[in-house]
């Protein structure tokens, strides 16, 4: 697939806030990938698109250990890249080798190029922090800003006055040096290896969140390692210039502090991606691993009649066959699951003749469709999750005892056999998985706990529940993006004898509730009633659609005609809500609810100026110099009162309509009081048949500065039985 890179900059530039894409800026490249969706490019084409410009070369990569020639001690590969142009012997040294190193692994010249953008030393080596603060600006905002600088340069020094003077504090000696050390940094005088690693327990600055990359916020440790919120001996933390506060002065600051050796910890350990399954499961490259056959094909593969027709699906050694839903004496629930069979048998065999359909490999190339084969992919998928938190664990570095206590303990559990006393098995294995999603340490494993409850699931599938591998399920993990919803497709069996059947299921899987997504997918993967012949599901996917409408005026156009504009928009959409059954009774409480000191009118207030009436997108506009006037204020108003209007009415015209699901979905509950104390974890399911999973609306998500919301259309699925729809 080939870019229209010229189309593509020019549309690029219009999202970002200077029109300048950047694409070593994580935000922009967020927004890039949602051009290239928008513009029709394929989901894993722009997945992989996006990861190559992102990370030309892995993380785990970058991360590796090599010697320095010269002084002979271990350095990361992106330190020695950091060193290129450096001018004593050991950076001379040190870059070679990892330049070298990464010649020998296949990287080509553009890699490393890209590597050592990303690898480039911060500036202020050997400066004094009076010269760093005298290098900053003369107008009246870096005049303030020198000012928040010394004061939190003091605010460090009293935290560590106050440790010292304590005489009960059992660490007053190392917080002495600790000072000591911080005065000769701040002094000029090059730290040695063992300064920086004295101050490593004590003094960490944050990782930037992606909203505010220049901001800055220590931790100084009362314990070592420490670096808690709560409690007797919790960290104290010290802001730059106040919360949330980034500009360039405090990144000078940032840069100067991490140029002397000072750690980051970082915002997250092991949330986001880093514990996704394709991030768990790689090859030696980075690359997600998927299970191939011997001969490198694709381990899924679709059967045709003569005429074209899609008879079949197997993957392994199950083979789904098309299902006869008019064979005598079924029930009427029956009819339905093996209609939502052969859907999900279409749709899949689609994605496997594109070749958009892999699974992820949890074991080196085994399709867990035996009793036994389940047994391989069990143990390794454990052993997996705990070889990805320990590497994690290795990089963020400072991670406490009690934590690196709980991965071994998942490594060693791996090394059980499931199939011995399997109950036994299944409990502990529940316990060992509620210590990872309650863990309360600094970072935080249970950070993980979003991305490793698929694989939990899997697990559970493959293991009957508790019952063994022998009437497990075969659960498999799509790597691809293009199946909306569907976290895990689940191979299984049904009914007895002759009327044994084999079935595929695609399930979605959250930690509780999960976070807000968008509606339009999950009602284009279900059916509604009465609906022969689909007009009342079109009408439901173009009210979830409708979305774009609201901003189809820019800003810079006459109020009058945001207020028409908006007045069509609520009248189209009542229209349509309307003609797939949503009553009016409904329509006009939800109408009440934008008068003023009603529900809604409240929250769209909170999102324009805040609950304190100063922050809010009011706030937000007046920092970036963009209009705040009355105009445009209403203008942003009659938006959110629009979205607010759509959002409630898209998902009452589903869940009203609603009657099956092409997916599962699987909520994991495993934090609530109650099962954490008694180490359990519960999963409300749904089968998309007799309980539906409805997904209830999130209003406020984030907006952005044109009032648009940062997820359109999100909800957050709740199961509720088909009787209570």
């Amino acid at each position: 697939m080939i870019l229209d890179i010229p189309k593509v900059v020019k549309e690029w530039s219009y999202l970002v806030n200077d029109g300048m894409p950047d694409p070593t800026n994580t935000a922009h490249l967020i927004k890039l990938g949602q051009l290239l969706i928008e513009m029709k490019y394929d989901p894993v084409f722009v997945y992989e698109y996006i990861s190559s410009l992102e990370e030309a070369i892995p993380d785990n990569v970058l991360k590796k250990k090599i010697k320095n020639p010269k002084t002979g001690r271990q350095i990361l590969v992106s330190t020695g890249l950091g060193y290129k142009g450096g001018k004593t012997p050991s950076q001379k040294a040190g870059y070679g080798a990892a330049k070298q190193y990464l010649d020998d692994e296949g990287y080509d010249e553009e890699d490393i190029k890209s590597a050592e953008e990303k690898g480039k030393e911060p500036e202020g080596e050997g400066r004094k922090v009076s010269d760093v603060i005298d290098s900053m600006g003369t107008d009246k905002r870096s005049l303030k800003n020198r000012e928040q600088v010394k004061a939190s340069i003091q605010a460090i020094n009293d935290s560590l006055d106050n440790k010292i003077n304590d005489e009960s504090n059992p660490h007053r000696k190392d917080h002495e040096e600790v000072k000591g050390i911080m005065g000769k940094m701040f002094g000029g005088e090059e730290l040695s290896e063992q300064d920086k690693e004295k101050l490593k327990p004590y003094l960490r600055i944050t990782e930037s969140p992606q909203g505010s990359p220049e901001s800055v916020k220590f931790y100084i440790a009362q314990s070592p390692n420490n670096w808690k919120r709560q409690g007797s001996d919790k960290a104290d933390r010290i802001y730059v210039g106040g919360k949330g506060v980034s500009n360039s002065n405090t990144a000078i600051l940032k840069n100067y502090l991490k140029s002397q050796g000072i750690s980051e910890i970082k915002t997250s350990t092991w949330g986001g991606k880093k514990t996704a399954p394709n991030q768990t499961f790689v090859d030696e490259k980075g690359k997600p691993k998927v299970i191939k056959k011997s001969d490198g094909k694709p381990v899924a593969s679709v059967k045709k009649s003569s005429s074209g027709k899609i008879e079949s699906v197997k993957v392994g050694s199950l083979e789904i066959k098309r299902l006869d839903v008019n064979e005598p004496g079924i029930s009427d629930k029956e009819k339905v699951l093996r209609d939502r069979n052969n859907r999900n048998m279409e749709e899949y065999s689609e994605a496997i003749e594109k070749g958009d359909l892999d699974f992820i490999d949890m074991n080196k190339g085994v399709v867990p469709d035996t009793p036994e084969n389940r047994v391989t992919v069990i143990k390794d998928a454990i052993g997996g999750m705990a070889d990805r938190y320990a590497e994690l664990a290795e990089q963020a570095g400072g991670v406490d005892d009690e934590t690196r206590s709980i991965i071994s303990g998942l490594k060693s559990f791996s090394e059980r056999d499931p199939n011995e006393d399997p109950e036994q098995w299944f409990a502990d294995f529940k316990s060992t998985m509620s210590a990872i999603a309650n863990h309360n340490g600094v970072p935080s494993l249970s950070e993980g706990w979003a991305n490793y409850a698929e694989i939990y699931d899997a697990i559970v599938d493959m293991h009957d529940n508790g019952n063994g591998t022998e009437n497990g399920g075969c659960a498999l993990l799509p790597e691809s993006s293009t199946l909306e919803t569907v976290d895990i497709i689940s191979i299984g069996s049904r009914g007895e004898g002759d009327r044994k059947i084999v079935t595929l299921d695609g399930r979605s899987v959250k930690k509780g509730v999960g976070g807000a997504s968008a509606l339009t997918a999950k009602v284009e993967k279900s059916t509604m009633k009465d609906d022969p012949d689909g007009k009342k599901k079109e009408i439901i996917v173009g009210i979830s659609k409708s979305h774009d409408k609201i901003y189809a005026k820019g800003l810079d156009k006459p109020l009058e005609e945001h207020q028409k504009l908006q007045k069509d928009n609520r009248d189209n959409m009542k229209k349509a809500a309307t003609r797939v059954g949503v009553s009016e009774e409904y329509l006009s409480n939800l109408e009440a609810e934008l008068e003023e000191g009603a529900i809604g009118h409240k929250k769209i207030m909170s999102a324009l100026y805040g609950k304190d009436g100063k922050s809010g997108l009011y706030s937000e506009r007046k920092k970036k110099g963009l209009p705040v006037d009355d105009d445009t204020m209403e203008k942003l108003k009659l938006r959110i009162e629009n979205y607010y209007m759509y959002g409630y009415i898209s998902h009452k015209a589903y869940e009203d309509n609603l009657k099956m699901q092409l997916f599962s979905n699987d909520s994991i509950k495993s934090q609530t009081k109650g099962l954490a104390e008694k180490g359990e974890i519960e999963i409300d399911s749904s089968d998309g048949v007799s309980t539906l999973a409805i997904p209830s609306f999130e209003f406020n998500v984030g907006w952005s500065i044109e009032g648009r919301s940062q997820n359109p259309g999100a909800g957050r699925f709740h199961n509720k039985p088909l009787e209570e729809v």
